[in-house]
């Protein structure tokens, strides 16, 4: 038998509601009200004023980014911070930018801990309301855009709610866990509860001159946005008073109405952690879907320790209780398992090949740094032979021993097995073709296909007189196995780059006209590479910033976290991590290098 687990893959796709939301719920269809439609809801506000002001709102947040960032495929959190006046009283505002500064520092913490990426928006509201950085894995520009706020004007919680949707637009949204289990997006709304109406007159004084309808309409739309009323919104909207004059009793009131709940400041990072369960829950469900039996809480248990050994009792808990829930769903059917040893049932993901998160068929493979499975593989190599479907991306190997099974493949299970070049299968004299060689159209190929791609044996039929070939084009072939031919593979060679054996942390001395830190990764040869001169600049930074931080750069279309702490820098998609280096070069060195790496990309 296989592994019963699977990696997790997401998929990221906008909700289509329907929101009805008025100033107060019983005129809201009134005849004097406007309605605004927008990210597939409807909502009606009270006057000319507020409709524009709402019009203009979404208008500013639907604008192009003037300077794009970064974004993981992956869960998102606004943040949505209150820079109205009154912010100015009972030390809201030291208490506002300190907790959301840890929480965008626990949330980094824990990407660096797990890989689990997570992308953070802010939204300020302080006369009017903006979109002031936009959703993004980027955390040294989400710290700058929270150091950077202003404080004025009045609370228009309304219009705030509202943009903090706008901000999930083609942005974000709904994210599927290997396409069993769906994590909403959330919202953390940060604030000293002050409500104020939209008004023509932002820059007021910041308090409410009608606070029953003000609060209704806000009250109504918090009913609208609770997930019993609209399950594809955004969910939990958190609320975090603070400062001495806080209204706790009204934001604890909103909590209540929306199923979400209340938030104490000083325990904000508390939330950090969130989509790390959310992502557990779903892996959970993935791998105990295919029971015939109900799962017992010591078997639930049990694979969550497996998959998270450090989870705390609390989030145990809060994942046993959603994992028997969802496992009682009706629509939770069982998948058939596929077959890997069939000679007619032959299934390759190609989508997720393309992607780069599966191996193509053919691929060979040895343990991976994440193997558990004993001797399974007899100590050898094996053969990618099959994926099992695109919603439960199992990869099964046959090893050269015979044996076989299933084994997860990806950056949220874990690698299992890895990609070798080591370990071909040679051919015995007089032998016949073998599951895992690589062949290429012989002489007595009679198919309209002549082209000269090398491919590899992922079947063989008994008595082994016909074979199923996974050519290098991508297309899969099932021809007698007298009309292919062994090929022995060519190694490629190897260029060996400079590599230079200095102390990470080590910081004696500083940079002058005539040295420089430079940053450099390594490939999967274990040749070393230099950083481009403003990503050394933006890694310098980041890592005097905080020497246990991390830094985003992008290369060749990919995003790629360095880890200050581990070393290291993460692809972002698929999780597999590299060395980095910082060094302390001379300049004149540092140049040649870099003007090396230049050309040698350019020639590629």
């Amino acid at each position: 038998m296989g592994s019963d687990s699977s990696p997790s893959t997401y998929s990221v796709q906008m909700p289509e509601p329907r929101l009805h939301s008025g100033r107060s719920g019983r005129k809201s269809r009134n005849r004097d009200q406007s309605k605004i439609s927008a990210l597939g809801l409807s909502i009606f506000s009270s006057g000319e004023t507020e409709s524009k002001r709402l019009h203009n709102a979404l208008e500013r947040a639907r604008a192009p980014d003037p300077n794009p960032a970064p974004k993981a495929r992956s869960f998102d959190t606004v943040l949505c911070l209150d820079t109205s006046a009154s912010m100015l009283q009972g030390g809201a505002l030291e208490q506002m930018k300190k907790a959301a500064i840890e929480f965008v520092n626990g949330v980094e913490d824990v990407v660096n801990d797990t890989g689990v990426e997570e992308n953070i928006g802010i939204v300020t509201f302080g006369g009017f309301s903006n979109i002031v950085q936009h959703l993004t894995n980027d955390f040294a520009r989400v710290r700058d855009a929270i150091e950077s706020m202003a404080i004025k004007g009045k609370s228009p919680f309304f219009e705030a709610m509202v943009v903090c949707l706008a901000a999930f637009d083609g942005r974000g949204g709904t994210v599927s866990v290997s396409g069993e289990y769906d994590v909403h997006p959330r919202i953390v709304f940060i604030t000293d509860g002050h409500i104020t109406e939209c008004t023509d007159d932002p820059y007021g004084p910041d308090r409410v001159h009608d606070p029953t309808n003000t609060r209704a309409g806000f009250s109504r739309l918090m009913m609208d946005l609770s997930p019993k009323t609209n399950p594809s919104m955004p969910h939990p909207i958190l609320f975090v008073p603070v400062g001495s004059r806080a209204d706790r009793s009204f934001l604890e009131s909103m909590a209540k109405l929306n199923d979400s709940h209340l938030v104490e400041a000083d325990m904000i990072t508390s939330l950090c952690n969130y989509f790390r369960v959310q992502e557990t829950i779903g892996k959970v469900i993935v791998c105990l879907h295919n029971k015939d039996t109900d799962s017992s809480d010591g078997q639930i248990e049990a694979v969550v320790r497996a998959l998270v050994p450090d989870i705390k009792s609390h989030e145990m808990r809060e994942v046993l209780s959603t994992v028997k829930e969802e496992l009682k769903q009706p629509s939770r059917k069982k998948s058939q398992r596929t077959n890997p040893t069939d000679f007619d049932e032959v299934h390759e993901d190609t989508e997720g090949v393309d992607r780069g998160e599966r191996l193509p068929l053919g691929t060979r493979v040895k343990r991976g740094p994440d193997w558990k499975w004993g001797d399974q593989d007899g100590g050898g190599a094996g053969t990618v032979v099959q994926h099992e479907d695109n919603k439960h991306p199992f990869t099964w190997v046959q090893w050269d021993s015979g044996e076989w099974n299933r084994y997860p493949y990806g950056a949220e299970m874990g690698y299992h097995v890895w990609k070798t070049e080591e370990h071909p299968v040679f051919r015995r004299d007089g032998g016949e073709l073998e599951i895992g060689m690589i062949v290429r159209k012989g002489s007595k190929w009679n198919q309209p296909d002549r082209d000269d791609y090398p491919g590899v044996v992922i079947r063989k039929s008994r008595g082994s007189k016909r074979v199923k070939v996974r050519w290098q084009s991508g297309q899969i072939t099932a021809c007698p196995a007298d009309t292919v031919e062994f090929k022995e593979k060519e190694r490629e060679k190897r260029r060996v780059s400079p590599i230079r054996e200095e102390e990470f942390h080590s910081d004696d001395g500083q940079d002058d006209e005539n040295k420089i830190r430079a940053w450099q990764w390594m490939d999967d040869w274990g040749d070393w590479h230099l950083y481009t001169q403003d990503q050394n600049r933006l890694l310098e930074k980041s890592f005097q910033r905080s020497k246990t931080g991390t830094c985003l750069v992008e290369r060749s279309g990919k995003q790629f976290r360095v880890l200050f702490r581990k070393k290291v820098e993460r692809d972002v998609s698929k999780g597999l991590e590299r060395d980095v280096h910082r060094v302390l070069l001379p300049r004149d060195e540092y140049a040649s290098l870099l003007l090396a790496e230049e050309l040698m990309s350019s020639n590629h």
